[in-house]
């Protein structure tokens, strides 16, 4: 978590990104780590996710 003035956020912020004008991705090899901050079915997300991770099932 980012510090403002040495003091933490009262909540941890999760990124919006907008796809409109996106260019030149690449998939890469990277790991990518599912946040449990994230949960498809909160209200102020519906309407506006258009992909989620769902969890491993094995």
């Amino acid at each position: 978590m980012t510090k403002r003035d040495g003091v933490a956020p009262a909540e941890a912020k999760l990124g919006w990104f907008r796809l409109t004008g996106l260019s030149g991705g690449a998939v890469t090899l990277e790991p990518f780590l599912r946040s449990a901050l994230f949960d498809p079915t909160d209200e102020r997300y519906a309407g506006k996710t258009i992909a989620a991770v769902e969890e491993s099932q094995g």
